[in-house]
């Protein structure tokens, strides 16, 4: 190496160890402190704090909350969380705000105010507005190490909409603080949700007129998210503050003292729907697709389907988007709407051809509260429209489509649904949740060699959600290649020489009857031929059971979109001049949470084999995925398994 070289690399060495050097020095000791108490986190909340005063003035409620948090970052990803911002609306009024990031340079951190708040419209779709807005900013040069504070205020327009607050997130706060002042003449209520291991501080007390709540926690653990797990507010701790009602002087006025009181107002806000004529071409049409119909049941039916297809969806941010329905004759105009369009324009519907609908607010799964406990905005976010026939409920819900009458959408499934009598009396009725024989996958095939080729020809039939889903993806596919691509992945037995010669479909698109797809296919390299004995494996379909799949280790429940029945029966004929010599063992798997067999059965020279699929859960706890991973792990192994076929002897 020349001199000239060797200094360079020497120079080269130097710089490498000054930056080294001055990239460790750069780390604060507080950076340190954190990093070795929260080992593997990204991110840690300092403090969080939330004041909420409630007052009256001229003899109406003001609430005012205040938001602060001390945020503290471990790791580079901090750099993903420079851009935020916060929502605001007719509801939630932003009063002020303030954000500065604290970047360690040079041994101490320097603070960069952030200036520059931009407010930003949120629309729920292309084609609507609402009044939801956002003030977007950003923190100024985050990296490892770097803090930031915000604060803001705001004011709570309708003292119905008090947030829930949660004590716990999915990462570590080290000192959580709630505190509620409000005027002695308002009462409260407090429902906690998932506290009951908790160990929070709690004090009231009174000062200067108010009565002052306060809760208080510390080094709360971060909580632990995966796949499939149920929201947030199914597991985290949390609490959700009403105001029951008010007193001035002699006067008490209810805000939300029980579910009645929610429903009243909710009623107060649809008043004024649909009270204008019904538009005369709206009519035309209703008069024309239930022209056909002799019972009320099938007028209702031709309205919600025409309604699926014809009206398109288009969401609004949830609770934000406002709580009012659009009059049917604009829906009707526009064809397009939210959920509460929807709704209007069925109930409008109906009532051209002399049939009640009633008007349902619900939660969708996601919401874990229940009408009789929770009666605040939080408990819903949904609207509907829901028809009784000899008591029975049949609930519309027009935001999905190739929903049958009798096939609510998946995500109210087993929900309270509150539905409208009159506007002081209402109803609370069950979404029922499916069977597991409704939704299914029931695939019959014939298999037979061909030389080296196993060749097969099949009918699957998909029923309940699992039409639906299927309808989902068919809709997106342009060309019959596209369908060939698509049921390939869908139907792929054994490995991926899987090819599909032909697809026949069978009430492709239709509400009320079972989808089928005929298919003919040919699996080259499956089928091993050694010496004088054939082997076959005719767990042909095992992947279908990956919707199943489980990951140690369990740390949360964990929630699916339906119960399902798989059913796959495979006949197979066995060549002429061979004999079994070996078939696997049956196997059957049966308790509350699932159905599985497998089972292989002989006769004129036909193998058949049939295997059962049924889930009987939506939600599985930490115990029971435990329980289903093991049975799963059972099933894997027979999966292995193989017929061997040995040639007869002359």
């Amino acid at each position: 190496m020349s001199n000239h070289n060797k200094y360079a690399f020497l120079c080269h060495i130097i710089l490498t160890v000054f930056f080294v050097s001055s990239s460790v020095a750069q780390q604060s000791d507080e950076h340190k402190r954190y990093l070795n108490k929260y080992k593997g986190e990204n991110f840690v909340q300092t403090t969080c704090e939330n004041i909420i005063h409630i007052d009256i003035k001229n003899n109406e409620l003001v609430v005012k909350e205040n938001h602060q948090t001390n945020d503290f970052f471990l790791t580079e990803t901090a750099k993903y969380n420079s851009e935020q911002k916060i929502y605001t609306s007719d509801f939630f009024e932003l009063n002020k705000i303030k954000a500065r990031a604290f970047n360690y340079r040079d041994g101490k951190y320097k603070i960069k105010e952030v200036k520059d708040f931009r407010e930003k419209d949120e629309t729920g779709g292309p084609s609507f507005h609402d009044d939801l807005k956002s003030i977007n900013f950003n923190y100024s040069g985050l990296s490892a190490g770097s803090k930031t504070y915000l604060n803001y205020e705001k004011t709570i327009n309708n003292p119905r909409f008090l947030n829930s607050y949660y004590f716990g997130n999915f990462y570590p706060i080290e000192h959580y603080k709630l505190k509620i002042v409000a005027h002695k003449n308002i009462k409260l209520e407090f429902k906690k949700m998932n506290m009951d291991t908790l160990n929070v501080s709690f004090k009231t007390y009174e000062k200067n007129n108010k009565n002052i709540y306060e809760w208080e926690l510390k080094n709360i653990d971060s909580y632990k998210n995966n796949n499939n797990a149920q929201p947030a507010s199914y597991r985290l701790p949390h609490l959700i503050p009403i105001i029951n009602y008010y007193h001035v002087k002699e006067d008490t006025t209810y805000v939300l003292n029980s579910t009645k009181d929610l429903y009243q107002w909710y009623a107060s806000l649809i008043t004024n729907v649909n009270k204008e004529k019904c538009d005369t071409d709206l009519k035309i049409l209703v008069d024309s697709i239930t022209k056909n119909s002799t019972t009320n049941l099938q007028k209702v039916t031709e309205i919600y389907y025409w309604t699926q297809k014809n009206i398109k969806y288009i969401a609004f941010e949830d609770g934000l988007g406002g709580f009012i329905p659009r009059n049917a004759n604009d829906v009707f105009k526009k064809k397009y709407g939210d959920c509460k369009d929807n709704s209007s324009i069925l109930k409008a519907m109906l009532e051209v051809a002399n049939i009640k609908g009633y008007l349902t607010w619900i939660g969708t799964r996601d919401i874990p509260y229940k009408y009789e406990e929770v009666y605040s905005p939080v408990v819903d976010n949904h609207m509907i429209l829901t028809y009784f026939e000899d008591e029975k409920p049949y609930f519309l819900d027009a935001t999905g489509r190739y929903h049958s009458l009798y096939t609510p959408t998946s995500f109210i499934q087993g929900k309270q649904a509150l539905v409208e009598v009159d506007s002081l009396n209402y109803k609370i009725v069950n979404v029922p949740i499916l069977n597991e024989t409704i939704n299914k996958k029931i695939d019959s095939v014939d298999l037979h060699l061909d030389g080296t080729k196993l060749k097969g020809k099949g009918t699957v039939t998909y029923g309940g959600y699992e039409k639906i889903n299927m309808f989902y993806s068919l809709e997106r596919l342009r060309n019959e290649q596209d369908y060939k691509s698509f049921f390939k992945h869908q139907l792929q037995k054994g490995n991926n020489n899987f090819l599909i010669d032909s697809l026949t479909y069978t009430h492709k698109f239709n509400y009320d009857k079972d989808f089928s797809v005929a298919y003919f296919f040919e699996l080259n390299k499956y089928v091993h031929h050694i010496k004088d004995e054939i082997y076959i494996n005719m767990n042909l379909s095992q992947r279908d059971i990956a919707q199943l799949e489980l990951t140690p280790p369990f740390e949360n429940s964990v929630e699916y979109t339906h119960k399902y029945t798989g059913n796959y029966s495979f006949k197979f004929q066995i060549p002429k001049g061979y004999d079994i010599k070996s078939l696997p063992k049956n196997l059957t798997i049966s308790n509350p949470l699932c159905h599985i067999t497998i089972e292989y059965t002989v006769s004129n020279n036909t193998i058949y084999y049939t295997h059962d699929i049924q889930t009987k859960f939506l939600i599985l706890t930490i115990d029971q995925q435990q329980q289903i991973y093991n049975l799963l792990e059972t099933v894997r192994k027979k999966y292995s398994e193989i017929i061997v076929l040995k040639k007869q002897s002359k």
